[in-house]
């Protein structure tokens, strides 16, 4: 087989993208598809990648669950991403009931290291100010509201 026919051949594009990090059924799928094999050799592939324990939807959300914890993602953030990816919700939720994480500790870690212990100002206004951005940067981190109150709580009035 020469190169070019192994780089058209599904199962080496399969095996070469898994061989740069871990995929979801659905994110290598969609992959092999557009690089236009047809659908019927790619499910084939997916299969057999899946038969050998190359392709594990499991061990992706696991391995993706623990990377974007330890980048101070929230859990909400972390949960969406895996669905948009394609792992089912019931992975998702086996994932996230096995992973031992203090997302309250984790919401309260990210928010000091960002802002700090205490409000840059005494003026009411302008903590208030600032304890909403602050607030704002976690919703987006994807952090719950009660784990962002709690975050928030531990703030000492400077």
């Amino acid at each position: 087989m020469t190169k070019k026919q192994a780089q058209q051949n599904p199962m080496h594009q399969a095996v070469s993208f898994l061989a740069r990090r871990d995929h979801s059924r659905h994110e290598l799928k969609q992959k092999l598809l557009s690089k236009e094999h047809t659908e019927e050799a790619v499910e084939r592939v997916l299969n057999e990648l899946q038969k050998r324990s190359y392709l594990d939807d499991q061990r992706y959300a696991e391995m993706m669950l623990r990377h974007h914890s330890l980048r101070g993602q929230g859990p909400q953030k972390i949960s969406f991403m895996l669905l948009q990816k394609g792992v089912s919700k019931s992975i998702v939720a086996e994932v996230f009931a096995e992973f031992d994480q203090d997302w309250y500790t984790l919401a309260s870690e990210v928010r000091h290291k960002r802002f700090g212990d205490q409000f840059k100002s005494n003026d009411k206004n302008e903590q208030f100010k600032e304890k909403s951005k602050q607030m704002r940067f976690l919703m987006s981190r994807g952090f719950e509201s009660d784990q962002i109150q709690c975050a928030m709580d531990e703030i000492v009035s400077g």
